[in-house]
């Protein structure tokens, strides 16, 4: 042994140690910054942009579909045809629209329990009914009955403070909805 200092096969083991210790402290690191990059990016693989055609909603026996307004960006969650999620071309307004089975008065129940206001009810463009009410932090919630299901709409702003020039597009967004 060296005076004052580590036998060899020592020396060799630590820096194997040491090593060992920085690549798994480097593959870590790739996986925290994987865990950040990949969902949007796997997210935006499956966007498109809106160019006026329908897009299909499916669940089980219920069907729907929604028109978003051209430009808009339209992306649907992994392994579902129930829902898509669908964004304002500048991105402030985001809205999750999806189908299920029941009607808008089943979805009213719904409605009531996130609601921070009034459930109102209008007649749309498209001449359907929506139920809609305005919940916590500037989101809108709605329902509009489609042929053998109902739509549901939760609508986000990203400033809760401009969720009321965000109305028109919304009403746009759901005139798009239907069987």
């Amino acid at each position: 042994m060296a005076q004052g200092g580590v036998p060899g096969r020592s020396r060799r083991s630590l820096r194997i140690a040491g090593s060992v210790a920085i690549g798994v402290a480097a593959l870590a690191g790739l996986a925290l910054v994987a865990s950040y990059v990949v969902p949007p990016v796997l997210l935006n693989l499956r966007s498109t942009v809106a160019d006026g055609s329908a897009v299909a909603l499916r669940a089980d026996s219920s069907r729907g579909e929604v028109v978003a307004p051209e430009g808009w960006i339209i992306s649907r969650p992994p392994w579902t045809d129930a829902a898509v999620e669908v964004r304002s071309p500048d991105l402030a307004l985001t809205v999750l629209v999806s189908v299920s089975a029941g009607n808008s008065e089943t979805a009213l129940a719904l409605l009531r329990d996130g609601a921070a206001g009034p459930v109102r009810v209008e007649t749309l463009t498209s001449g359907r009914t929506v139920r809609h009410a305005d919940a916590e932090g500037g989101r809108v919630l709605a329902a509009v009955d489609v042929d053998g299901g109902v739509v549901s709409v939760d609508a986000r702003v990203a400033d809760a403070a401009d969720a009321a020039a965000y109305r028109a597009a919304l009403a746009e967004l759901l005139a798009g909805i239907g069987p």
